[in-house]
């Protein structure tokens, strides 16, 4: 059984953080609160003993305390982020912020960074004077531009008894592309179900220029049996392109009604077409991308699948 999953430790994540200056919360652990029952012990039986010696280990103990309280505040204090980067990912994976943090006055040590509550990344040590590099996750479920929004620093350094947390803005964003669709296109043609493999428009030509390995998603009408005959694996017939223009994708002649399904469609077309060195354009309605190959065009194409319909807006 894991701490959270215990009754009584769980009950003090559950409360409120107290405000204190400096946007800071502070709160108890569950170390903390039987840190505090052991004082009251204390101070209780050295009232009722009148035992000079139970009062002084009961205030040193307090000074401990308070010590303790005001270090886990400064621990949190005092941190600049320097830069905050992330790469492009596509819809459904988490981007991934690399963020760097110094500490230009003091020591920061045991120190809890987090974008969602559900991937924390640990600092265990960032000294003076110097700067580290964390590497934060965030979920990305939907394509657009995906703020990274507040920064959330939590320590209960040293000892444990108490939780400061300080929370605080990152301007960075990272840009979302639209979760590429492997599955075979599929339209109905008299009550019967035709599948059209969606790498059959990226062949333009039909002059053979030699053979390649076998990758997913190639049509099965072009592989090279003779290849596979003489034991040298599965690969499938290459053709030059007879067009020089380069095919077009358009977002209008993808099937289906769903726009996040279309433009699933055309990312996988443009990272399938990219894959195998080919000339192709982009169509958009509004925006229109001439014919050309490379990772730049990638890139670009990419990016406007991305940003469709926002307007350079966001999607948080």
């Amino acid at each position: 059984m894991s701490a959270k999953e215990k009754p009584l430790p769980g009950l003090s994540q559950k409360l409120p953080f107290c405000p204190l200056p400096r946007g800071v919360g502070i709160r108890p652990t569950f170390h903390g609160f039987v840190y505090l029952g052991l004082l009251c012990a204390l101070l209780l039986g050295s009232i009722n003993h009148n035992n000079n010696l139970g009062y002084l280990l009961t205030f040193l103990l307090s000074g401990i305390l308070l010590a303790s309280l005001r270090q886990t505040w400064l621990n949190v204090q005092h941190l600049q982020p320097l830069s905050c980067l992330a790469e492009p990912v596509f819809a459904g994976t988490s981007a991934r912020f690399a963020l760097t943090l110094a500490a230009p006055d003091q020591e920061h040590a045991g120190l809890d960074l987090s974008l969602s509550p559900d991937a924390p990344a640990r600092l265990d040590l960032l000294p003076a004077g110097q700067s580290r590099r964390v590497e934060l996750n965030l979920p990305a479920p939907r394509r657009g531009l995906l703020h990274c929004g507040q920064l959330t620093i939590t320590s209960s350094f040293p000892f444990g008894l108490f939780e400061c947390r300080k929370r605080q803005t990152l301007a960075a964003s990272s840009l979302v592309y639209p979760k590429p669709l492997t599955t075979p296109f599929v339209s109905s043609k008299r009550g019967e179900e035709e599948e059209k493999g969606p790498a059959a428009p990226l062949v333009a030509g039909h002059d053979f220029s030699g053979i390649s390995p076998y990758r997913p998603g190639d049509s099965l009408a072009r592989i090279h049996w003779k290849s596979l005959a003489r034991g040298l694996g599965l690969h499938v017939t290459e053709f030059e392109e007879e067009n020089s223009s380069g095919a077009f994708f358009a977002l209008d002649q993808m099937p289906g009604s769903d726009l996040e399904y279309r433009l699933s469609c055309l990312c996988y077309l443009v990272l399938a077409a990219s894959s195998r060195g080919l000339r192709y354009g982009l169509d958009l309605g509004q925006l229109k991308l001439g014919p050309d190959s490379g990772p730049r065009h990638q890139r670009r194409c990419l990016e406007a699948l991305a940003l469709y319909g926002s307007g350079g807006g966001s999607h948080d």
